[in-house]
């Protein structure tokens, strides 16, 4: 019980100093590069750009709680309570530390200088903001925004493409900025803020191990399969097949490997069976030994992807 309440604790104080880390890298990005740059890359914190540029000068970090209380009442009644929580205290510390580094003449804000490269300012606050997204989402929270309609969506409506809705969303917000700012060139880079924040996003979460999926239709199945584990060391599945033109049975072979090794099994393959079929897919995440270690536990592991060595 003790070592159970211990590895609690543990799990808390880390997801906190996630939080806490994502919250600063979103701060970074919007009161550094996003704000005095009049970008608007969508979302609740490019409206709070919006508004803190117009003539209203509404401080970012009130606006970024009052359009985000309803969404946030949404989720703690429509979804999961951890994540409508996680997500409060994300924008609460977005808020906070937004109005904080207002206060702090230390911290710098790049692009009040007359010759600041904006492409640099929409560069750097869509990495931090990617880095921020990714973060969030691997602890179950989010930073607000859009982020919190898309989840209400999919939960509602599985078969909706939630991102191409924030997308669009996204945009839209971008070229409002671009209306009621008279000033269409933070538009532009504005959209490429969105895309580096998306792909940083995208590359932290799927994970920066890439594997290829090699799949074999071979007469000397069992040939294949002991030179792929005995050379490359990983594990192989063999499944039976009847091809349906030919009414042959034929061998289907399965092998996930390092992007490392696909030259090694290009080799073997052509050398051991040069009139076998086989296509390649990439896998972005792999999930089991000698790849990504299984967090849970209930999960089995086949040995399609198994590394014989680790």
């Amino acid at each position: 019980m003790v070592k159970l309440d211990k590895k609690k604790t543990l799990r808390g104080l880390r997801t906190c100093g996630i939080l806490l880390f994502a919250s600063l890298m979103r701060c970074i990005s919007l009161y550094v590069f996003t704000v005095p740059n009049k970008f608007a890359p969508g979302g609740v914190t490019g409206l709070a750009s919006i508004l803190y540029n117009l003539p209203t000068h509404i401080p970012v970090g009130v606006t970024i709680v009052l359009l985000n209380i309803p969404l946030l009442v949404l989720a703690f009644f429509k979804m999961n309570k951890t994540f409508a929580l996680q997500s409060l205290a994300v924008i609460v510390l977005l808020s906070f530390g937004v109005e904080l580094f207002g206060k702090i003449s230390a911290v710098p804000q790049y692009g009040i200088e007359q010759n600041a490269d904006k492409m640099l300012a929409a560069l750097f606050g869509g990495a931090f903001t990617g880095i921020s997204l990714a973060l969030t989402f691997k602890v179950n929270a989010s930073s607000g925004g859009t982020d919190i309609v898309g989840a209400l969506i999919q939960k509602r409506y599985s078969a909706t493409n939630v991102a191409w809705f924030i997308l669009m969303f996204d945009l839209a917000i971008a070229v409002l900025g671009g209306v009621l700012l008279r000033d269409f060139e933070p538009v532009m880079y504005s959209f490429v803020s969105l895309f580096v924040s998306s792909k940083v996003s995208e590359a932290i979460t799927n994970g920066f191990t890439t594997a290829v999926t090699f799949t074999v239709i071979t007469k000397k199945a069992p040939e294949l399969g002991r030179r792929i584990i005995s050379e490359i060391h990983r594990g192989v599945t063999a499944i039976k097949s009847v091809g349906l033109y030919t009414g042959e049975e034929r061998t289907v072979l399965q092998c996930v490997v390092r992007k490392r090794q696909v030259s090694d099994f290009h080799r073997i393959l052509k050398e051991t069976d040069k009139d076998a079929f086989a296509f390649a897919m990439p896998a972005t995440e792999v999930l089991g030994q000698g790849f990504t270690q299984v967090l849970n536990t209930s999960v089995k592991r086949g040995n399609g992807g198994g590394d014989a060595d680790s």
